[in-house]
């Protein structure tokens, strides 16, 4: 089945921010949700070190957790210390963190957001160059690999900046596009 995005633009840099507050405000107020335990307290931060497979420019820009075992990371890297920035994605499975591997389109393709409602769902979002434009980039993890989507491109600079999900039918990813002159912000939805 293929899946459907729509593109809504905003005419101003606060439209998604504010609408995301929004709706967190609503939902907290609607009170509709069953009342869940309170999570344990962090006592501090601990830190794993994930693999650095390229030579230079090993960046994260992005994570998503589903549970304490189950992480995604996404960014970009170069294989060597010249060559081209490759995206990035990355697995935590509670023990040990893998690079998965995912397509590198076009020129220069990273990836600034991930989101996942499940082990076979999982959404990661970005940009590539192709020609001169920039492109947006989606790929989309069926719990097997990352497949690259079909996605909007508003103008002749289009570029994903983050993605969220609650469920398999319900995927929104931000960003923002120009036709050569003052970058103007856009939504998606999928589903």
């Amino acid at each position: 089945m293929a899946r459907q995005w729509r593109t809504r633009r905003a005419p101003w840099a606060l439209a998604v921010p504010l609408a995301a507050a929004a709706l967190l405000v609503t939902a907290g107020a609607a009170g509709t949700r069953a009342a869940r335990a309170p999570a344990p307290p962090c006592q501090s931060w601990t830190s794993t070190l994930p693999p650095s497979p390229g030579a230079g420019d090993n960046e994260f820009f992005g994570v998503a957790a589903l549970s304490a075992c189950n992480v995604w990371a996404v960014g970009a890297y170069r294989a060597t210390a010249t060559g081209p920035l490759l995206s990035l994605a990355e697995h935590w499975n509670g023990t040990a963190w893998k690079v998965v591997p995912n397509p590198s389109p076009g020129q220069e393709p990273s990836l600034f957001g991930v989101a996942a409602t499940s082990a076979s769902d999982a959404w990661a979002v970005g940009g590539y160059i192709a020609g001169s434009p920039e492109n947006t980039l989606l790929m989309h993890w069926n719990g097997t690999a990352w497949k690259m989507m079909i996605g909007p491109n508003p103008g002749t600079n289009s570029s994903l900046t983050g993605v969220a999900a609650t469920s398999a039918g319900n995927v929104w990813a931000v960003g923002d596009f120009s036709n050569g002159g003052t970058s103007q912000v856009f939504a998606i939805h999928c589903c």
